[in-house]
């Protein structure tokens, strides 16, 4: 089975500078046969399809499925300063 990994972060930036938009949108395909993620962080979901439509083809026997998920474009420790609140 081709393990795939696609990385594509974009963040929608509000003119005043501001994110207006912290959370992004990805995809994943999960082959239900094997039980692993093989393919992570597609960045639409017509790249996804298109992925989909590969692995089907290497391999055809496994139950394959798209799906959405969250991902938050603000890092870890970036956030809020609760001292300063």
């Amino acid at each position: 089975m081709t393990r795939v990994t696609i990385s594509l972060h974009t963040a929608t930036i509000g003119s005043n500078g501001s994110d207006t938009n912290l959370m992004l949108t990805l995809y994943r395909i999960y082959d239900h046969t094997t039980q692993n993620t093989i393919a992570n962080a597609i960045p639409t979901q017509a790249q996804a399809q298109e992925v989909l439509h590969f692995l089907q083809a290497d391999a055809p026997g496994n139950t394959l499925e798209i799906e959405e998920y969250t991902q938050s474009t603000v890092k870890p420790g970036f956030g809020r300063d609760p001292d300063l609140h």
